[in-house]
C-alpha cells in the first residue's frame, strides 16, 4: 500500500503519512490544513508488538499558494514528537525531531526530516500527497535527496531490493527514480538525478521516503522533486507572448 506509505515488515515502522489538498492548476485549492497521522509499530519480543500514533496538523494558506505560483510555501513541525506505545505511555518507540514540508505551484515538492530510533531497528516511511498540475507533455524533471545518519548509526533502504531510500513518483505510480545508495553512515549520503525528460504526458509528482534506522539511532534528510516543461514548450509560449505584445502594439 505505498500510496499512503503503510509498512508491515517485522522489526518495526513507523509511518508518516502527509494528506494534503494539493490539486494546483486542476481544482479549486482552499485554506486546509495539511494532515499528518505518525504510527509506530516494534517488535519487542513480547507476543504482540508496541503500536503508537499521533496526528500532526499544519496550516499552510492554500490561497496564497494559488496566487503566488513562484513563491515557496513551507511549514515547520515546531517541536519534536514523542511517540509512545498505545498501551503503554511509559514507552518511547520513536521521536520524531523535525518536518518540513515546501509546495511550490509551478511544481515542486520538497520535504525534510530528523528522527531518532528507540531500542530497536525502526522502519520509517515518508510519502506526501499526491500533487497534481496542468499536463505537461515531455517535461524536464529532476530529484535529489540525501540522508545524513548520526556517527556510529545506519539507514538502509528499502527501494530496490534495499538498496535505495527515496523514490520520485510521477502520475501515481510511474517511478522517475530511486536515489541514496545504502547502507547509509555518517557524515552524508547524497544523489541528484540532474535534469531528464519525462517522456509522455505529465500531471501529478510525489515523494517517499521508505528505510530502516538503526536501533536508538538518529538520521536526518531531505528530498525535492521538480518538474518544468520542455524546452520547446517554453520557447512556444515566449513566442506566444511576443505575437500578443505586437498586436497590442499595432492597436
Amino acid at each position: 500500500m505505498r500510496d499512503v506509505g503503510i509498512i508491515t515488515k517485522a522489526g518495526g515502522k513507523v509511518i508518516i503519512i502527509l494528506i494534503s489538498v494539493l490539486g494546483l492548476f486542476s481544482v479549486p485549492l482552499y485554506a486546509v490544513p495539511v494532515t499528518l497521522m505518525v504510527e509506530v509499530e516494534t517488535t519487542t519480543g513480547n507476543p504482540h508488538s508496541l503500536w503508537g500514533h499521533a496526528p500532526i496538523f499544519a496550516d499552510i494558506d492554500w490561497d496564497a499558494v494559488y496566487a503566488n505560483p513562484d513563491k515557496t510555501y513551507t511549514w515547520y513541525m515546531e517541536e519534536p514528537r514523542i511517540i509512545r506505545a498505545n498501551n503503554n505511555p511509559d514507552i518511547t518507540l520513536a521521536t520524531i525531531l523535525g518536518i518540513s514540508f515546501s509546495v511550490k505551484a509551478d511544481p515542486i515538492i520538497e520535504l525534510a526530516f530528523a528522527v531518532a530510533a528507540g531500542d530497536y531497528e525502526t522502519y520509517f516511511s515518508f510519502t506526501t500527497d499526491v500533487l497534481d498540475f496542468a499536463p505537461m507533455t515531455n517535461p524536464d524533471a529532476r530529484a535529489y535527496a540525501s540522508v545524513t545518519p548520526n556517527q556510529g548509526d545506519t539507514v538502509n533502504g528499502c527501494y530496490e531490493h534495499g538498496t535505495k531510500a527515496y523514490s520520485a513518483i510521477y502520475n501515481g505510480s510511474e517511478v522517475f527514480g530511486n536515489f541514496v545508495d545504502t547502507p547509509a553512515t555518517w557524515p552524508i549520503s547524497y544523489e541528484d538525478s540532474g535534469w531528464q525528460q519525462i517522456q509522455g504526458t505529465v500531471s501529478s509528482i510525489q515523494s517517499e521516503w521508505w528505510f530502516t534506522l538503526s536501533a536508538n539511532g538518529l538520521a536526518s534528510g531531505n528530498s525535492s522533486f521538480e518538474v518544468v516543461p520542455e524546452p520547446a514548450t517554453i520557447v512556444l509560449l515566449g513566442i506566444g507572448g511576443l505575437v500578443l505584445c505586437s498586436r497590442r502594439k499595432r492597436k
